[in-house]
């Protein structure tokens, strides 16, 4: 149902964001996806890992997250981006 969302949401809001969040989004479905579906998934670790050091890099915040929060860091910006977006939305 999230990629659904997700699909719907790139549609109505391509120009909204830069492509590397929605790349980071559909990632996070997919990480999402192998913890759902796999009884033991292969290579979640690094794949969290990679795309929480993409987004610290991108969001010029790292010197302000906490040791050991960087994951919740990484996914609340990932969220405020999106929500950003479906705001701006409702105000059109």
């Amino acid at each position: 149902m999230f990629h659904e969302k997700l699909k719907l949401c790139w549609a109505l809001n391509r120009d909204s964001l830069k492509d590397e969040v929605w790349g980071w989004l559909q990632e996070l479905n997919k990480i999402r996806n192998l913890m759902a579906h796999t009884v033991e998934p292969f290579g979640v670790s690094e794949r969290v890992g990679k795309l929480r050091d993409q987004v610290i890099a991108h969001s010029k915040l790292s010197k302000m997250i906490v040791e050991g929060r960087e994951l919740g860091f990484a996914l609340a910006w990932l969220y405020i981006m999106l929500c950003q977006i479906l705001r701006e939305r409702e105000n059109l």
